[in-house]
């Protein structure tokens, strides 16, 4: 089966405003209106009618209670003048990532190609990334991407937890001299990442015309510190 619900990551090649997003602990849930208490004081939420709340399992709105650790991302708009929550994950100690074995991958960034996270959009569990491109005529990338973590130096990846874990095939364009940008949150299909040092895995193509191009592995690199 291939679930191409879960994946998080949309890369658009323009300059955007991220719609608003909220980690703490469930305060009060009267069925629509949320508060959470984050690091940064509480916050008031309003449900959409379509609401997914994805852990590592299925969580009813029945159980969405006061103590629970979320993940709340929020759609570019408002009702009553209060962020409106479109996706909320569930942390618990049953969806934390575990590592595996040691990547397959070998990461290669060619000259005027780069791909990053930018250090403030760091959590347990999402980040943004930056891809650039200033080299090629035309680099074309899918929504696939794969997070590993360092461990003892070397980098390993992390286990699905899901037995099935799939991304839509779409192809997207990004031409020379532009920049995109975009959100990935991966609970879904790894868990909440614990501390320590990870990377985003990204292939790309430089794409010079039916037949032939090149493949690249991206990596952008962050560090968890809580």
């Amino acid at each position: 089966m291939i679930l191409t619900w879960c994946v998080l990551l949309v890369l658009v090649a323009v300059y955007s405003t991220v719609p608003p997003q909220y980690s703490g602990t469930v305060i009060a849930f009267d069925g629509k209106n949320l508060e959470l208490e984050t690091g940064e004081g509480r916050v008031s939420l309003v449900l959409c009618e379509d609401v997914g709340i994805v852990p590592g399992r299925y969580v009813s709105m029945e159980e969405l209670t006061p103590g629970m650790q979320v993940k709340v991302l929020c759609g570019d708009y408002k009702e009553d003048g209060l962020p409106m929550a479109k996706k909320i994950y569930v942390i618990s100690e049953e969806t934390v990532a575990e590592t595996g074995g040691e990547s397959p991958f070998t990461v290669e960034t060619p000259e005027g190609i780069g791909f990053m996270v930018p250090e403030d959009t760091v959590t347990p569990a999402s980040v943004h990334v930056v891809l650039t491109n200033y080299s090629v005529d035309e680099l074309v990338y899918g929504s696939d991407y794969y997070v590993e973590k360092k461990v003892d130096g070397i980098w390993h990846s992390l286990q699905y937890k899901l037995e099935d874990v799939g991304f839509t095939a779409e192809g997207h364009t990004l031409r020379k001299g532009n920049e995109a940008t975009g959100q990935i949150a991966w609970v879904v299909e790894y868990g909440v990442l614990s501390p320590g040092e990870y990377r985003i895995v990204k292939p790309v193509l430089d794409f010079r015309g039916t037949g032939d191009f090149t493949e690249y592995w991206l990596a952008a690199e962050f560090t968890l510190t809580q």
